[in-house]
C-alpha cells in the first residue's frame, strides 16, 4: 500500500530531471572529445602488397565550425544541468514530509534522484518487512 502511494506521487517531472541530467552528461563528454584533424578516406596497396591508410586533413574552417558547435552544445548542457537541478530542488522542497517519513520508516529518501528506481524502493520495503 505504501509503495503504491509512493509510485502514485511520481509524475513526468522525475523523468524530465533524469533526461536533463543525462543529456547534460552526454553532451559534456562529447564536447570534451578532441576534434580529429584528419579523417581516413581509404586504403592503398604499394608494390609489395603493404596496406597503407589514406587520410585527408580537415579544412581549418570546418574544425572551427565543429568547435563552435561544441561550444554551443556545452552551453546547452550547462543550462540543462542547471534546469534539472532546479527542478530536483523544487521536488525536494515539495516532498519534505514524504522524505522524512520514508527516511524514518524505511531508510531512504523518496525524492533522492539516486533512489528513483521504483524497484529499489520495493526491495528496501520488503527487506525491511522481513527484518521486522
Amino acid at each position: 500500500m505504501i509503495l503504491n502511494y509512493l509510485v502514485s506521487q511520481t509524475d513526468a517531472r522525475w523523468q524530465e530531471i533524469m533526461s536533463l541530467l543525462d543529456y547534460s552528461s552526454k553532451m559534456i563528454l562529447y564536447c570534451n572529445k578532441r576534434v580529429t584533424e584528419k579523417n581516413k578516406v581509404g586504403i592503398e596497396k604499394d608494390d609489395d602488397d603493404n596496406v597503407k591508410d589514406i587520410y585527408q586533413y580537415l579544412d581549418p574552417l570546418e574544425i572551427s565550425r565543429i568547435n563552435k558547435e561544441k561550444g554551443d552544445l556545452l552551453l546547452k548542457a550547462i543550462e540543462a544541468r542547471k534546469k534539472g537541478e532546479e527542478l530536483l530542488k523544487s521536488l525536494e522542497n515539495e516532498f519534505q514530509r514524504t522524505d522524512s517519513a520514508t527516511q524514518g520508516d524505511f531508510g531512504f529518501v523518496f525524492s533522492d534522484a539516486k533512489t528513483f528506481n521504483v524497484l529499489s524502493w520495493e526491495q528496501r520495503i520488503r527487506r525491511r518487512k522481513q527484518l521486522s
